[in-house]
């Protein structure tokens, strides 16, 4: 590909942006740089906009009556991006049909096979896809750089081996549960009674059994059922005797009676 293939294939790739009634110079710029230096690396010089002007009336040349070339270069925002010295001149090109096609041998032998509205309707078709085609090269591109980016970061795999823990059966059967667990405390300490509980939760969490139901009854009838008497209190560990004790105890300190262990 030279110069006048490049900006023939430039052209040919953005005819709808050059042809859209909002085009600015900003919008051309972009377009240029992403197909000259990005796409092309510089391979090729970047075209004037008189060249990308020149270029584009000839491609449309072939599909367009000479009036309606004369309208396209008045209205398209396009051609407001030059002098009006050059304007004239493109109006006098194409008056004199010196503007060379530049169109390939096998778009004009469409041309005459089916006609100019269908050989542009196939041609935009293939713009299309080659652009298309393009931007998911560049879409893969980025893909593979960003999976070489990954690859490259370093992983907590390839970092020192750390060594298993020693493991001696005679020593770790002696052990609290939580310490052969290599926890560095109990996670869930457990004391008698309600000492770990908030007084305000006492009602919500005991259930009262039968000897709570019949001292508490007895000491509503009469405050001083408990003095100058006794009772045992018998059962398993974790039967409930030392919580009795405690719910009983904050019971007589809310009526003034002050409990001693």
């Amino acid at each position: 590909m030279n110069e006048a293939q490049a900006l023939k294939d430039f052209v040919a790739k953005n005819v709808a942006l050059l042809t859209a009634e909002n085009l600015n110079r900003r919008d051309l710029k972009a377009t240029v740089n992403d197909f000259y230096i990005i796409r092309h690396k510089k391979r090729f010089s970047i075209p004037t906009n008189i060249q990308i002007m020149e270029s584009l009336v000839a491609r449309l040349q072939t599909s367009m009556s000479e009036q309606q070339l004369h309208d396209l270069i008045d209205k398209l925002p396009l051609f407001r991006l030059t002098g009006e010295t050059q304007i004239r001149l493109l109006h006098s090109l194409v008056s004199s049909k010196q503007i060379k096609s530049v169109l390939t041998d096998q778009q004009l032998s469409d041309l005459r096979q089916v006609g100019a509205f269908e050989a542009v309707e196939r041609h935009i078709g293939n713009e299309i896809a080659d652009g298309q085609r393009y931007k998911l090269e560049n879409i893969e591109k980025q893909i593979q750089e960003k999976l070489e980016e990954y690859e490259s970061l370093p992983s907590i795999l390839d970092r020192e081996v750390i060594p298993e823990p020693s493991f001696d059966p005679t020593v770790e059967d002696i052990k609290p549960w939580w310490e052969r667990f290599y926890l560095r405390g109990n996670p869930f300490p457990r004391k008698d009674g309600l000492c770990d509980i908030n007084i305000s939760l006492y009602e919500s969490v005991i259930i009262k059994t039968p000897p709570f139901q019949k001292t508490l009854s007895n000491l509503q009838r009469n405050s001083e059922h408990l003095f100058n008497s006794g009772f045992l209190l018998v059962g398993d560990y974790g039967y409930g005797k030392t919580t009795f004790i405690d719910y009983l105890s904050n019971y007589l300190i809310s009526r003034d009676v002050l409990p001693l262990r």
